[in-house]
């Protein structure tokens, strides 16, 4: 799809960018988490995927939340410039309905589920985790429809840098929630492997740890400040740092306790709700402005069932161009196997 240079400079497009990235100004030095290192992924397509690292540690600030804005702008900002029908481009936010249940009453009957379930016996250096990127298809009378292709990747790793990637297409669907019409969609087909990248020791960076996660309270804040989790941190910072975690390690139901309290006791938790989440599970609904960029609420997923944490939302709170206040930016749901 060609995209027309003259219609915005790079001082609008610049500014286009940086406020789209959800993350503005918050991650410092601090490791990228698997998502953002996937969006880098993405971006450098053009190398033959059996060549690219699954993983690098951030070289400098600048150059690697660059490369996590770069493909949202590619995504959601260049088509745009053209003139085209007004389309809805993101998934509908969840249907949420309210709870008559404050926060200690939420993640205190999360915390009963845990005890009564059973989870993983260990931390477990693998995850699988299905999200979605935008995708934009133009037919031949210049309407456009704006199909969201999940991706459901498994991951798996050693600390010698060793570790597998599997990336496979899930079921596509319109921004509206339809089914697109059969012969209208050039989204891969579900199941079709996108990438399959196995890597020997040192392949990557493991992260910034000396082993898995203890099983304390301590242990989990430990690890939460070697991914840039500050000692007291927002709600919103919390969620970032929880959905870091996720992208690296399955945890234990005593794991997801810890987090829970750790939740409880940050600044700026609301309780949004309950819904059904995108893969048709009930949740309990976490919101929290982000301290760091105005434009963003974070969401968390906490499974009514289980009590365990299976999902994050990214919305943004303020319009951009054609995307409107309210639109879902991205998405990743855990557990989902």
């Amino acid at each position: 799809m060609a995209f027309d240079q003259h219609q915005i400079d790079d001082d609008e497009l610049d500014a286009m960018i940086a406020s789209l990235d959800p993350l503005r100004g918050q991650r410092g030095d601090t490791a990228l988490t698997a998502d953002e290192l996937d969006l880098r992924d993405r971006i450098m397509a053009a190398e033959p995927p059996d060549t690219r690292p699954v993983l690098h540690r951030r070289r400098t600030a600048r150059m690697l939340l660059a490369a996590a804005v770069v493909l949202v702008g590619l995504v959601l900002v260049w088509p745009w410039a053209m003139p085209t029908p007004a389309v809805a481009l993101t998934p509908a936010p969840l249907r949420v309905s309210p709870v008559a249940a404050g926060v200690n009453e939420v993640i205190d009957m999360a915390q009963r589920r845990l005890a009564e379930n059973s989870g993983p016996a260990a931390t477990e250096r693998r995850t699988h985790a299905m999200g979605w990127y935008l995708h934009l298809d133009e037919a031949a009378d210049g309407t456009r429809t704006a199909t969201i292709a999940p991706e459901i990747t498994t991951f798996s790793w050693e600390y010698d840098g060793s570790g597998r990637m599997l990336v496979v297409a899930g079921v596509p669907y319109l921004a509206d929630g339809s089914t697109p019409p059969e012969g209208e969609l050039t989204a891969p087909e579900p199941g079709t492997v996108l990438r399959d990248v196995t890597h020997g020791p040192g392949g990557f960076d493991p992260p910034p740890v000396e082993g898995d996660p203890g099983q304390s309270s301590d242990d989990m804040r430990a690890v939460l400040t070697a991914f840039g989790v500050p000692e007291r941190p927002s709600a919103s910072a919390l969620m970032i740092g929880i959905d870091g975690l996720f992208g690296m390690w399955t945890m234990t139901n005593a794991q997801h306790h810890h987090l829970l309290d750790m939740l409880r006791a940050a600044s700026g938790l609301e309780v949004v709700g309950e819904a059904t989440d995108r893969a048709g599970r009930p949740v309990i609904v976490l919101g929290a402005d982000s301290t760091l960029n105005p434009d963003y609420r974070h969401l968390l997923l906490v499974s009514g069932e289980t009590g365990r944490i299976v999902g994050t939302e990214s919305v943004r709170l303020t319009s951009l161009d054609r995307l409107p206040a309210g639109s879902i930016t991205a998405y990743t749901l855990w557990e989902t196997e």
